[in-house]
């Protein structure tokens, strides 16, 4: 099942539909696992991961 479909049984999935490569993302760079696209993250991550 894809994480997205399995997500959305419990939360809104709309929007944004990243899916969040911790492996390889890096720094400022966040790598979406589903398509391997780069992305720079200008809010770097602010409120969106709070324990890092």
């Amino acid at each position: 099942m894809d994480v997205l479909e399995r997500l959305a049984r419990h939360l809104l999935v709309d929007g944004y539909r990243l899916v969040l490569d911790l492996d390889r993302s890096q720094g400022s760079w966040l790598v979406d696992a589903r398509t391997g696209r780069r992305y720079l993250d200008f809010y770097t991550f602010f409120a969106s991961a709070p324990w890092a």
